[in-house]
């Protein structure tokens, strides 16, 4: 993208208008009331609406752009969460000429980043708490299967824009590269997942109803262990000791039922009835969901569906 010249207009004194992301960098601009000035064109295809450079554009987009290139980053508790970006930047400054009009002010606009912090960014800064999964053995051993994660919100919404506000305005001069949040944490629960019997000398998958967990297992070395959702107290899941069926590996099954139809699943099944398979329609792992199999994330289904092969077993049990 590159900013063509047009014309020469006389400097308006009006606030800032437009601030454009180009290449990563910030443009200053205002729009212009008579349709002269720059347009924004893209391998000279006009893709903007005429806008007006102003006189102190160059020294406004310095400015925010030293913004930029120490955007700080927000945490919790010392762990990384969000670095503001440079459209973050764009969408929440506010600028307006400071003394005669012989340059400009730059401010941010709080209501925007509470705004922001309600809606876009909710997810991000908002996690819930995920519970560590201990996997204890016939001996009493246990070692870990899933780390915890501590959850996290926001206490105040317009108190944490305050603060975001005052570091990017200080950004500027390199001193403020993180900025600590007023948090409420939330702990997280331990479970502890018995382990069925072991296969020594295979591989083999242990699923826990009670806590929700497939581990894949190396003998009796336990290699990885991923939240699933296993079938709802109507439809429960069959326990027991299931190996792998011939035929019932798939990359591309279609699963039906009175109440469902879904494609392009990936299956492990140990009878047509039955299996683990991935579940792109929902993302309440850890939570009993399914008709009675047991639902993986597509993210983790394929190292599911390479570490079994046709006669592993798959261990069920609570």
């Amino acid at each position: 993208m590159v900013i063509a010249k047009r014309a020469s207009v006389p400097y308006p004194k009006r606030k800032v208008r437009r601030v454009l992301v180009c290449c990563g960098l910030l443009v200053v601009a205002v729009v212009a009331a008579t349709g002269v000035g720059y347009r924004i064109r893209d391998k000279d295809k006009a893709v903007g609406v005429n806008i007006v450079a102003i006189p102190y554009a160059n020294e406004m987009a310095n400015k925010l752009n030293a913004i930029v290139a120490h955007s700080p980053t927000i945490v919790f508790q010392g762990e990384p969460v969000y670095t503001i970006t440079a459209q973050d930047i764009a969408d929440w400054h506010s600028s307006a000429p400071d003394g005669l009009n012989s340059t400009y002010r730059i401010s941010f606009d709080e209501t925007l980043i509470v705004t922001a912090l309600r809606t876009t960014l909710m997810k991000v800064f908002n996690v819930a708490a995920q519970p560590e999964v201990q996997l204890s053995s016939a001996n009493g051993e246990r070692v870990l299967g899933i780390a915890g994660v501590m959850g996290r919100s926001l206490r105040d919404e317009v108190a944490a824009a305050t603060t975001i506000a005052e570091a990017l305005t200080a950004a500027a001069s390199g001193t403020v590269s993180e900025i600590e949040l007023d948090w409420v944490a939330t702990p997280y629960q331990v479970k502890v997942a018995n382990i069925g019997p072991i296969h020594p000398a295979e591989h083999w998958a242990d699923v826990n109803l009670t806590t929700q967990t497939l581990t894949m297992f190396d003998g009796s070395q336990p290699v990885k262990t991923i939240w699933i959702s296993s079938g709802k107290p109507e439809t429960p899941t069959p326990q027991g000791h299931h190996p792998v069926a011939p035929g019932q590996k798939s990359l591309d099954a279609n699963l039906s039922g009175s109440d469902f139809y879904y494609e392009h699943v990936t299956w492990i099944g140990w009878n047509n009835m039955y299996g683990v398979h991935s579940a792109y329609w929902h993302t309440n792992f850890g939570i009993p969901q399914s008709h009675g199999c047991i639902n993986v994330s597509p993210d983790q289904i394929m190292d599911v569906y390479n570490w079994l092969a046709v006669g592993d077993y798959i261990e069920v049990h609570e």
